[in-house]
């Protein structure tokens, strides 16, 4: 009988649905994995309450001095914390990882775990989301975890695909909620979380230059807007745990976004409750969509203002938009789909060979000594103290050899062959690899 393969699945936010998108996508990777092996659920709370529940929780740390800075979310939980969660700890075949900030964790974590393969799902293009917004600091801060991430992990996933990243997008369920809008009083629905800057600036943004526009062509229209954060901007009604009733009431949803990066998974939501969606180009973005089939693109405040009014006047109009929409989630956007395309990417990564070199891992200090090197690594607070057979391989590794090489270059002048040190010398750079000395990379 082959044996059923463990997974950790490591996430930042409990997953949940409903919940906010990034809550959703960890569902869906969640359930993902359980497709594929037994899951072990790891929440590491950088984007979230430290909640208990069908999971295991990690602490955050403080912030390390040493090395090179993280974005601050990632510097709560470095590569050696991954490490040292990791060591002594049960072993796993896999480590899947949602999100770029948790990903030092995770590549920390597989290193100390012999054999791991490791999953990185990027979710958004953090690196073009800061730059859209002149954030270069944060920017130049994610790239590096990128640029890591594509040497080390066996897959690389995001949403939309960007850069050759496998595009595994975000899930929905495909049920239309028992609909019944009001004619008298029509309503228009946004829903977000609008701690999320983007959110909260394009609800604003809708509020002051499009609304105006719309209430005097529909008098009798209402807005609602609905998520975290929303119960400070006007017409907000705060956090609303069961949307369906929202959605059952709802005449159009709009999706009125002037920055971010990913996909829209309250767009997924009104599509999948059968509601028509307006919005703008970047509020639909990553999303298969096309204008005047799926739904209303307008980028600019009276474009978006008449696009809104257009499906309130139009029943027609405003059903066609719908059906569209809610079959191409059936197709494309199903939980199902998605989750059986995730899964799939699992088991391959499992079942392929692994290429991969070594290296010595950045940013460290050495320091010969008598009986052998010391190597300071200041991320970690950590000082080790290497022997002289476990500082040749340290040394030979250099920036980038298979381990036959390493096996050669440390027999090379020795009375020993090649086969006599493989057992050794591997035994040796697993060692190194959990103390986060070396590090692996995959030859592709």
């Amino acid at each position: 009988m082959t044996p059923v393969p463990s997974i950790a699945f490591v996430t930042p936010i409990a997953p949940s649905t409903p919940g906010n998108g990034l809550a959703h996508r960890a569902r869906a990777w969640q359930r993902a994995a359980a497709r594929v092996g037994r899951v072990r659920t790891v929440l590491v709370p950088t984007h979230g309450p430290a909640v208990t529940g069908d999971h295991e929780l990690v602490p955050l740390v403080a912030p390390s001095t040493g090395g090179t800075a993280l974005p601050p979310r990632a510097s709560h939980a470095p590569e050696w914390h991954g490490r040292r969660w990791a060591a002594g700890g049960p072993a796993h075949d896999a480590i899947v990882v949602l999100g770029a900030d948790l990903a030092p964790f995770a590549l920390g974590a597989a290193a100390a775990l012999p054999g791991c393969r490791v999953v990185v799902d990027l979710d958004d293009d953090l690196v073009a989301f800061h730059r859209s917004r002149g954030d270069d600091d944060a920017a130049d801060r994610y790239e590096a975890i990128v640029d890591d991430v594509r040497r080390r992990a066996d897959a690389v996933t995001s949403v939309t695909g960007f850069d050759d990243t496998v595009a595994i997008a975000n899930a929905v369920a495909a049920r239309p909620a028992d609909r019944s809008p009001c004619e008298e009083e029509p309503v228009v629905l946004m829903v977000g979380n609008h701690g999320y800057p983007p959110n909260a600036e394009g609800a604003r943004w809708f509020v002051d230059e499009v609304w105006p526009a719309v209430i005097e062509q529909v008098a009798g229209a209402r807005l609602v807007l609905v998520g975290p954060g929303s119960e400070g901007l006007p017409h907000g009604v705060g956090f609303v745990a069961d949307l369906t009733g929202l959605y059952g009431s709802a005449s159009v949803a709009v999706v009125p976004l002037l920055h971010g990066s990913g996909s829209r998974i309250k767009a997924l939501e009104a599509f999948a409750h059968g509601v028509a969606v307006v919005g703008t180009t970047i509020g639909l973005d990553g999303l298969d969509v096309e204008h005047e089939r799926h739904c209303l693109l307008a980028d600019e405040a009276p474009e978006l203002a008449a696009a809104v009014v257009r499906v309130l006047r139009d029943d027609g109009l405003a059903t066609r938009l719908a059906d569209a929409a809610h079959h191409l989630v059936v197709e494309r956007y199903d939980a199902a789909v998605i989750e059986g395309r995730a899964a799939a990417l699992v088991e391959q990564v499992l079942g392929s060979p692994r290429r991969v070199v070594v290296r010595r891992a950045p940013r460290l200090v050495t320091d010969p000594v008598a009986d052998g090197l010391l190597v300071r690594d200041a991320a970690a607070g950590a000082v080790h103290r290497l022997d002289p057979a476990t500082a040749a391989v340290f040394l030979v590794a250099g920036t980038g050899r298979s381990v036959e090489d390493i096996v050669d270059g440390v027999a090379t002048g020795r009375d020993a062959t090649s086969a006599d040190l493989r057992a050794t010398v591997d035994a040796v750079i697993q060692r190194l690899c959990s103390q986060g000395l070396l590090v692996t990379i995959q030859a592709r």
